[in-house]
């Protein structure tokens, strides 16, 4: 019962944690200072979080981008909300220029809010700015943000103009004086509030449009680029989440965006694992069942712990030597016939000498008679028991194993082979069993001890032998 308790109360353990690792993904993805600025990760005044969710609620088809480079499908508006952090002058961690112009040639805008002339905007033709990068306040605008410091304390210069339309027509350079100060011919139906925005020098060329300016210069633009176009926005505060509904600054982005699909641009801002393995688990969705299965494995192990039980088998006896050979006569004895016992005995103890002597099995008595006299008492002491307990073992036939005992016809009574003139001597000389009990049950007690003691003196004449050999080299 306490197991099924502790696999259930695992279980929900585990339920509780998926549930809770969702919930926190989804806060943490949202995070505040330490998400980058401007990401769309940031709900804080500075973060380009609510123009994010308000498209997903929209139903316009928007993604962010956390990769070096746009896919090969990927079609519609790319929006880039830069800061000075970006490097957006030399690339840095930006996507590549030539990319993008070819993506925009295809048909597709790219939109970038920023303070400065990116590698983009020069690459593609746009008009310069006018000493952006020297100007005081936008200087001190970009840090305000960048640190995510309060907007009510915004060292920045309010900018509200008119947005240019497409049934408008744009601010004429050359009005006349009584003409309203922004140089609108008609008045604009839209109003757009930037921080401390970059000024575009004027240019006449056909493939740029004002979108919004006066006739000190131009906030907003948009260059056509193939079949697609890139606009520009003098600062990223129109679509930050603290000025996104400043005037008519949403409806001017929702405007630019049209019904999508729209491509959040994390990149720039140092979000994303392009060309890792991190970054296939993160876009296929691994990650969080890589952790999930960790944290399975560790509640198991947990669960599992203590319940199984604790196989501890006591250690093996260690056996001497004499023990095991004491042993293997025992099941000689008691397994075999006393004849069989005493020839398998007698062939493993004369090869065990011959490999000892380095001799032949049937050369043992002859090499035994050259070693020291220690040795060679010891291998006839072996000779004499091996002769002794073949005294005791009923004579058989060599031909079909038939005991002879008592036998006077000089001829075995199963297949009539002649006995020969050893074995009969043996018969004659051996006394005939009490009758009524067997050979086996006389004399069985007795091979138990007797192969026994074979084995064990013949273990001690090998390792003596050896140990001689070893010494006289």
């Amino acid at each position: 019962m306490n197991r099924k308790l502790t696999i259930a109360v695992t279980l929900l353990a585990l339920a509780l944690m998926v549930w809770a690792f969702y919930l926190l993904a989804e806060v943490a993805t949202r995070g505040g200072d330490a998400s980058p600025v401007y990401s769309t990760r940031r709900h804080d005044p500075y973060g380009t979080a609510a123009i994010y969710d308000l498209l997903r609620q929209r139903g316009i088809p928007v993604r962010t981008l956390e990769r070096s480079r746009l896919e090969s499908t990927d079609h519609g508006v790319l929006v880039q909300v830069l800061s000075d952090d970006d490097n957006v002058e030399t690339g840095g961690s930006s996507l590549r220029p030539d990319e993008l112009i070819n993506w925009m040639t295809e048909g597709n805008t790219v939109i970038q809010f920023s303070r400065q002339t990116t590698s983009l905007m020069k690459q593609a033709g746009a008009p310069p700015a006018v000493n952006a990068d020297s100007f005081g306040p936008f200087q001190s605008a970009a840090a305000h943000e960048i640190h995510g410091l309060p907007p009510d304390r915004h060292p920045g210069f309010l900018v509200t103009v008119g947005w240019n339309s497409e049934h408008q027509t744009q601010p004429d350079t050359n009005a006349a004086k009584d003409s309203s100060d922004d140089g609108w011919a008609s008045p604009p139906s839209r109003m757009i509030s930037l921080r401390s925005p970059m000024l575009l020098v004027p240019v006449t060329d056909s493939r740029w449009r004002t979108l919004a300016g006066t006739r000190q210069g131009t906030y907003a633009g948009e260059l056509r680029v193939g079949r697609g176009k890139l606009i520009i926005i003098g600062a990223p505060t129109p679509i930050l989440n603290h000025s996104l509904l400043e005037n008519d600054n949403l409806e001017v982005v929702l405007s630019l965006i049209g019904s999508g699909p729209v491509i959040m641009d994390e990149w720039s801002h140092g979000i994303g694992h392009g060309g890792t393995i991190m970054e296939m688990l993160r876009r296929i969705g691994l990650l969080p069942v890589l952790l999930q299965l960790v944290f399975v494995i560790a509640l198991y192990t947990w669960s599992t712990r203590g319940h199984r039980p604790q196989e501890i088998d006591d250690p093996p006896r260690l056996r001497s030597s004499v023990e095991q050979i004491e042993t293997l006569g025992h099941l000689y004895s008691q397994s075999l016939k006393a004849e069989a016992a005493h020839t398998l005995v007698t062939q493993a103890v004369r090869k065990r000498m011959a490999k000892a002597l380095r001799c032949r099995p049937a050369d043992v008595e002859k090499r035994a008679a050259q070693l020291p006299p220690a040795l060679a008492a010891q291998a006839q002491e072996i000779s004499d028991a091996l002769r002794q307990t073949e005294r005791e073992s009923a004579p058989l036939c060599k031909q079909c194993g038939y005991d002879l005992t008592g036998n006077t016809s000089g001829t075995c009574p199963e297949c009539r082979t002649p006995i020969p003139m050893r074995t009969r001597q043996r018969i004659a000389s051996e006394p005939l069993p009490q009758p009524g009990k067997k050979r086996s049950e006389t004399k069985h007690h007795r091979y138990d001890v007797q192969l026994s003691r074979i084995l064990t003196l013949s273990s001690e004449f090998v390792r003596e032998a050896t140990r001689v050999r070893t010494h006289q080299r």
